[in-house]
């Protein structure tokens, strides 16, 4: 999943990012939910795009997740996307840690279900999970690219390639991270929920057309 792109970045050496798909609980801990399982099989490609999918299997939520092992410190990351409304299902395009300990954690596209009319961005730092937190409106129920340019001391967060909040912080951190998309059940219990009560359906998915990685010129 790479797309040609532009910025102040210089793509990764990489000619395409290698994928890992999650399986298993999805703990907290690792930034899932309680509430039901990741499975390799609901990772799929067809149509062209990428398939998160979200479903009930023996009563209990089986839900889909990867991550790149492209890693660096400071760049650029943009993915186009559009997911299914939904109460249930949460999902998040984040960067990740390689190292041991979290936090950090830069989610640049995250909300806890809903009609999917907006979307968050959270700064994760320090030991204690303090956080700093932007919402935008948008329909993510339509294709949208969102994007996250990672500085020393700065993050930019981007929608349809145009900045839409910047959080200049101590705690944006310094070490090698990595791209990491993911669906979950646990949705609209509170939090970066938006136009919860419609409903989930059966079946719901996230698409994912293109991501791109930049390193940093």
């Amino acid at each position: 999943m790479t797309s040609p792109g532009g910025g102040r970045s210089s793509p990764t050496t990489s000619p395409a990012p290698p994928w890992g798909r999650g399986g298993g609980p999805t703990p907290a801990s690792r930034g899932g939910s309680p509430y039901g399982t990741w499975s390799p099989s609901q990772v799929q490609v067809a149509g062209g795009f990428l398939n998160l999918r979200n479903g009930l299997q023996n009563g209990q939520w089986v839900s889909g997740g990867l991550a790149s092992t492209v890693s660096q410190t400071y760049g650029k990351w943009e993915m186009r996307f559009r997911i299914d409304a939904g109460d249930e299902i949460k999902y998040a395009a984040l960067l990740w840690p390689d190292g041991p300990n979290w936090p950090p954690e830069i989610d640049f596209a995250e909300d806890a279900g809903g009609n999917r009319s907006g979307t968050t961005a959270t700064l994760h730092y320090g030991a204690d999970n303090a956080m700093v937190g932007e919402r935008v409106a948008t329909d993510l129920t339509q294709w949208h690219t969102m994007g996250v340019e990672w500085s020393p001391g700065r993050v930019v967060y981007t929608l349809d390639g145009r900045p839409w909040a910047t959080t200049d912080h101590p705690g944006v951190p310094n070490e090698p991270m990595h791209l990491a998309i993911q669906t979950q059940p646990g949705g609209c219990q509170g939090g970066a929920a938006f136009g919860c009560g419609g409903g989930t359906p059966g079946t719901t998915s996230m698409q994912v057309d293109w991501v791109t990685v930049y390193a940093p010129a």
